[in-house]
C-alpha cells in the first residue's frame, strides 16, 4: 500500500490506487529493494506470562533464561494477577528477575541442543567439530569466559586422547558448548 495525504493534513490515507501503482512509481530512483528483511523475533514466541512454570524458557532483559523460580499473586480486591520470575541466563549462569502482569506477553526463546563429535582444539581455543551428516564445523570456541571449568575439562580429556562428544545449546543467535561426555571404546 502506498500512503497519500488527503486534504486535511493530519489524516494519511492507506488506500491503493490503481493510478498509484503504475510502473513508473515503483521502479524510480529512490525506490529501494530488499532481498530479504527480518525482524529478529523468528527466535522466539509469545507465551503469557501466567502460563510459564518452572524450567520453561524465557528472554529476561533481552537473554535467554530457564525459569528458577515462580511466583503468581493477585494484587488486591480489583487488580490484576502478577508474575514474579527469577531465571538463570542459559549461557553465562547469571540470574535475573523480572515482575509483569500474568497477562503480559512474555518473549520465549526456541531453545535447541545438539551433540557434536570434537575433532581438533587449536591453540586459541577454536573447535574443529563433526556434526550428524559429517560435515565439519570451525565456529565455535571453547567456554573460556562463561564455563571455564568445563572448557578445561574438555582441553584436558582431549590432550589425553579421549574422544569426546559435545553439547552444543543455541538460542537467539547466540550458540555455546554447553558440556561434553567423553565416549566409550568398544575394545576396552
Amino acid at each position: 500500500f502506498l500512503i497519500k495525504k488527503t486534504k486535511n493534513k493530519n489524516k494519511m490515507s492507506a488506500r491503493c490506487n490503481t493510478e498509484d501503482l503504475n510502473y513508473s512509481a515503483c521502479h524510480d530512483e529512490d525506490y529501494e529493494q530488499f532481498e530479504s528483511s527480518d525482524a529478529g523475533a523468528a527466535n522466539t514466541f509469545p507465551c503469557a506470562a501466567g502460563d510459564l512454570k518452572k524450567g520453561d524458557f524465557v528472554c529476561i532483559r533481552g537473554r535467554p533464561c530457564k525459569i528458577v523460580e515462580m511466583d503468581i499473586f493477585k494484587n488486591g480486591k480489583h487488580g490484576s494477577a502478577k508474575c514474579s520470575i527469577v531465571g538463570e541466563d542459559i549461557f553465562n549462569f547469571k540470574k535475573y528477575e523480572l515482575l509483569c502482569p500474568a497477562s503480559y506477553p512474555m518473549p520465549c526463546p526456541v531453545v535447541t541442543k545438539t551433540e557434536l563429535q570434537l575433532i581438533d582444539i587449536d591453540e586459541e581455543g577454536q573447535l574443529t567439530l563433526l556434526d550428524d551428516e559429517c560435515e565439519q564445523r570451525e565456529d565455535l570456541d571453547l567456554p573460556l569466559k562463561d564455563n571455564e571449568s568445563v572448557a578445561r575439562a574438555i582441553r584436558a580429556h582431549f590432550d589425553s586422547g579421549k574422544a569426546l562428544t559435545l553439547t552444543v545449546q543455541k538460542a537467539m543467535g547466540i550458540e555455546q558448548v554447553l558440556s561434553f561426555k567423553v565416549e566409550s571404546s568398544c575394545g576396552k
